[in-house]
């Protein structure tokens, strides 16, 4: 009887042993590969894991970090395994800061045949909340059977299971919808870690002052000012120039200060912006600007700034001409009204006029530099001026929410950006012309470019809307059919930005290689003969 009890009791323990354990690391429980629904798809088997919470996805992720590498590859990567040789291609390493690129309800998948060559691939789109530690298995190529897993029940979060649920094919997705889309790299990371850090506040961080010493010697100026945003550094520089009230701004009306930066010059500032022509070259009427310019006449506000962008983003990104620069510069210093440069792809224009940053903006009171636009940086723009002009700037970054202690983690990205991708921007424009060559290869009247016009990484193609609407040429660079796959040698989609009007934006960068580039141009021209006919 005692030899009985105590089995039981063994088996009991035992049991609350297991309990115990799983409940301590329920994660590591689920990890084996066995656990992971196998699909194959065009040759390839695909494992699928999704999870909804950021916090349990990196829970995950440093849980997994504990095991065996090659059992890590085959558990925490959304896999992609070679039926032949039984490998996986997939570097480990870059997994962490790769799974948070799950957003817009998309799932992507990163391949990395090399540590030079990776490549994002879309592998579903999905129109439903995802579960926590929730299974997604394709089955065949017109549905999904879900399962439970750790007792969640996924009835009444899966509701419209399918919109557009089949899965294709893995797919290159090539992403054009900005410059500012770009990733840092691993030598832009490495910076970042080994700054040299103070607090920005008080002034003593020395990579942000390192810095703003830079952009302010580049372009010619005494003084700079890391602020978080270009907007926030456009902002600055009018409120620092019109620092009375019932001050006025001249500016372009297609400028980004008056269309995309939510009229914050007036919203909070309480400056009247009062718009000039732009014309297709970025430019303005010089005889316009000056019949607008008022002075201390009490039924007006008085001019107190004109406002110039270079290169200019709606305009297609044209780089001002450098004798009409010199002309606005000097109306400017003899009217005694400051110039302010909204220059976010100011690099791009020096490298399209092979003139210098400090040339362009030589008769500019302030200038607001980016570096997540075209450079790589994953945030922040330098603005400059004389020394004056900055102190008082430095007490509107702080009433505006920028003032940032440590922040020269994030100068040390700008300060490498300025280095090393600064140098490089003629090949994101040369990019951009061979795709719009591409575009006239097709030799259509439905979809068309103006290839001397692009002048920088700005790439604007003009729809006819009787045949196609921007938003429907967009979705169709986003599909692929089986005779186009055919034509370009592999599934590509390019996601691209419908823009103003008939207009579609595409936007060369830096984290885009030659062959992604000549595989969308391949693309583009299939697509484009496609809607010819």
């Amino acid at each position: 009887m005692d030899e009985v009890a105590t089995g039981q009791e063994r088996t009991c323990c035992k049991k609350k042993l297991k309990y115990a354990s799983k409940k301590q690391n329920p994660i590591s429980e689920k990890l084996k590969f066995s656990h992971f629904p196998k699909v194959l798809v065009d040759g390839m088997y695909l494992t699928l894991l999704i999870i909804d919470d950021r916090t349990q996805a990196q829970t995950l992720i440093m849980s997994i970090q504990t095991q065996d590498k090659s059992y890590l590859k085959v558990a925490a990567m959304i896999g992609h395994r070679h039926r032949l040789n039984n490998t996986w291609p997939l570097d480990i390493t870059s997994f962490t800061t790769n799974w948070f690129k799950l957003k817009d309800s998309i799932l992507w998948i990163e391949l990395t045949n090399s540590a030079s060559d990776r490549t994002l691939y879309t592998v579903l789109e999905t129109q439903f909340v995802l579960a926590k530690f929730t299974f997604l298995k394709i089955r065949k190529r017109y549905g999904v059977t879900l399962r439970k897993v750790g007792g969640h029940s996924s009835s009444t979060i899966f509701a419209p299971i399918i919109k557009y649920l089949v899965l294709k094919a893995i797919q290159r997705v090539v992403d054009f919808r900005s410059d500012t889309v770009t990733q840092p790299s691993d030598e832009m990371k490495a910076a970042m870690v080994a700054a040299p850090l103070g607090d920005d506040v008080f002034r003593d961080d020395p990579t942000a002052l390192a810095l703003e010493k830079k952009v302010a010697e580049l372009l010619g100026k005494e003084a700079g000012l890391f602020v978080p945003t270009g907007t926030m550094g456009n902002l600055i520089c009018v409120l620092t120039h019109c620092w009375e009230r019932g001050s006025e701004v001249l500016l372009g009306n297609l400028s980004h200060i008056h269309n995309y930066e939510q009229g914050g010059i007036s919203q909070l500032g309480g400056v009247h912006g009062r718009t000039i022509s732009n014309k297709p070259d970025g430019t303005f009427c010089l005889d316009e600007m000056l019949s607008l310019v008022r002075g201390n006449d009490p039924h007006y506000p008085i001019t107190k700034l004109v406002c110039i962008e270079n290169t200019h983003n709606m305009c297609g990104g044209k780089a001002l001409p450098i004798e009409w620069l010199d002309k606005i510069g000097s109306i400017c210093n003899e009217l005694k009204v400051p110039l302010h440069m909204d220059g976010a792809r100011l690099c791009n224009a020096a490298a399209t006029l092979n003139i210098s940053l400090e040339r362009l903006v030589r008769h500019c009171s302030s200038v607001s530099l980016c570096l997540s636009k075209g450079l790589g940086a994953p945030i922040g723009s330098v603005i400059v001026g004389n020394k004056d002009f900055i102190d008082r700037a430095i007490r509107l970054r702080k009433v505006l929410g920028g003032g940032m202690r440590q922040v020269g983690v994030l100068a040390a990205a700008g300060i490498y950006a300025l280095d090393h991708t600064r140098p490089l921007l003629k090949i994101d424009h040369d990019h951009a012309k061979l795709l719009a060559q591409a575009v006239l290869d097709a030799k259509s009247t439905t979809v068309t470019v103006d290839l001397p016009g692009v002048h920088s990484n700005i790439l604007v193609l003009q729809c006819d809307m009787t045949t196609v609407t921007p938003d429907f040429f967009c979705q169709r660079m986003l599909e692929v059919s089986a005779s186009e796959k055919q034509y370009v040698g592999e599934a590509v989609t390019a996601r691209i930005f419908p823009w103003r009007g008939t207009m579609v934006r595409v936007v060369t960068h830096c984290n885009l290689s030659r062959e992604d580039i000549q595989l969308v141009a391949k693309k583009l021209t299939f697509v484009v003969k496609e809607f010819n006919k």
